[in-house]
């Protein structure tokens, strides 16, 4: 910025000087007492070149001030119009430079991903910004959650789950597994859990027995039958649990033909589907869901605290950002997806981006507006006053040599 503040001046002085020097010039020709064509011919050159410096100079000063303080109307147009010159600087950067067609080619061109593993890889920069990922995970991971978070990730969790219970695959392995826990071992272990809660709660056969009968049955009477029941209902699960009995065959054929006729006429999908969604609605799930929730953040958490969470992550990030070094067809498909995100959110961003524009010039103050365009563009604005002393100058040199040749 300094060497250009100092070309900027340089080039008004440069300027200034010609002018003060055609002025000398046109002055220095009134001295002479008896002036000849090439005296005269200076002093119309140097004359023409006034005339056209001034009218330079007041041109380009106009642009940003009023010349000499002098309130002449058109000038200082600058800031004058400052809010509709924003406007237009905002609308020209986004209908020129935030073309999608123009930014997905110089990003798909750009090797991007190249650039951007490279600068990735150099120095410790993996390691600091693993640690500033890592970190800023950390924080929302342990934030307190948000309600409209969690009514989204539970409007998911219902989503997904209700997805996956309509998949008629599910049903099919539900009615295997349904299968298979009433076959084998695990037949075996429930059938004895059953044998021992019905000797556990033999008193309560007793009871229910009592409460049942008719009064004028005798009591003695009573206490048999509970206990036939009993035994005749242990016998019977003493007979199940033997794995090659006809009964527990009968029993296992029996189970699996009821769960293949279910699943082939939808019945199962439609308990499934009763289940889960009595399941999903019921308010005790929503408080479940957010405990969950809150433990896997917790838990998440503490594993990115972890040294081991720490060399996994850098080392993770080194491998792909070698890998896009190395390998020109990762390149491109990473530099396409780049070039992708990037023109689905122009739409979004280019308004955004002329907006910020033209609001940031219309704030300026005035005169910081006219020095920062002064700034870029008096240094060239100087060479107008330049070459409009030298062409005023050699037109008038000219005008006066042909009116001398034809007088």
């Amino acid at each position: 910025m300094a060497r250009q503040g100092l070309g900027l001046r340089e080039m008004r002085l440069a300027a200034t000087g010609i002018l003060i020097t055609l002025v000398l010039i046109y002055l220095a020709t009134f001295t002479a007492t008896d002036p000849g064509w090439p005296t005269k011919l200076l002093r119309a050159a140097a004359g023409a070149g006034i005339v056209g410096a001034l009218a330079d100079w007041f041109a380009v000063v106009a642009l940003f001030r009023h010349p000499l303080g002098v309130p002449i109307p058109h000038t200082a147009l600058l800031p004058r119009n400052q809010q509709r010159v924003a406007v237009n600087v905002g609308r020209f950067i986004e209908d020129n430079f935030l073309q999608s067609d123009l930014i997905v080619s110089k990003l798909r061109n750009s090797e991007i991903s190249k650039k951007i593993a490279i600068w990735f890889l150099e120095g410790d920069r993996a390691d600091y910004l693993v640690r500033r990922l890592i970190s800023g995970l950390n924080q929302a991971l342990r934030a307190d959650l948000n309600d409209d978070v969690q009514a989204v990730l539970s409007k998911m969790i219902r989503r997904l789950i209700h997805e996956a219970s309509a998949d008629p695959k599910m049903a099919s392995e539900i009615s295997k597994l349904l299968q298979y826990g009433l076959t084998g071992p695990t037949l075996t272990r429930v059938v004895f859990f059953l044998r021992e809660t019905v000797e556990e709660n033999h008193s309560a056969v007793r009871r229910l027995v009592r409460d049942n009968s008719r009064w004028w049955i005798a009591s003695r009477l009573d206490r048999n039958a509970s206990e036939l029941i009993v035994n005749g209902l242990i016998s019977v699960l003493d007979e199940l649990a033997k794995p090659e009995s006809e009964l527990r065959l009968d029993f296992e054929q029996a189970a699996s033909d009821i769960l293949r006729n279910v699943s082939k006429t939808d019945q199962l999908q439609t308990i499934i589907d009763s289940v889960v969604q009595d399941y999903t609605q019921n308010d005790a799930f929503e408080g479940k869901l957010r405990d969950l929730i809150c433990n896997l953040k917790n838990k998440f958490a503490d594993y990115l605290d972890s040294q081991e969470a720490m060399d996994a992550i850098q080392a993770s990030l080194r491998k792909t950002a070698q890998d896009l070094t190395q390998n020109p067809v990762l390149q491109a498909k990473a530099d396409d997806t780049i070039a992708r995100f990037a023109d689905s959110l122009l739409p979004e961003v280019r308004p955004l981006v002329g907006s910020f524009v033209t609001q940031t010039i219309s704030e300026w103050d005035p005169d910081l507006l006219v020095e920062r365009f002064e700034t870029e563009t008096g240094k060239d604005l100087q060479f107008i006053r330049i070459n409009g002393s030298l062409l005023g100058s050699a037109i008038g040199g000219v005008l006066f040599s042909v009116e001398h040749l034809f007088s």
